[in-house]
């Protein structure tokens, strides 16, 4: 396989001198790293269901398709604070499934 230009949508385009055919590799690794990340931005961000839906150009509801491999996976815990005054705030959202 080498290198045979690229697709309207700029990946990039293989062929094969031997058979004759020309395809486009995808990768389902980044697929999941970027799905995610999506999904840790929505979890725990502000970012709406809605809007990261906007932003990819999907429905909500193929969003909350590709999200459900994910709810049995451990989220990461975000870094410790060090709080040294008195006054500790804290904001939690309930999320029911």
């Amino acid at each position: 396989m080498r290198r045979r230009g690229k697709t309207a949508a700029g990946t990039q385009r293989w062929y094969c001198s031997v058979c004759l055919i020309s395809g486009v590799r995808r990768r389902s690794d980044t697929t999941l790293r970027h799905l995610r990340r999506w999904f840790i931005r929505w979890l725990t961000g502000i970012a709406s269901l809605t809007s990261i839906a906007t932003e990819l150009a999907i429905t909500r509801r193929t969003l909350t398709k590709w999200f459900e491999p994910f709810w049995d996976e451990a989220i990461p815990v975000p870094q410790q604070v060090d709080v040294t005054g008195h006054v500790l705030i804290v904001d939690g959202v309930g999320l029911a499934r």
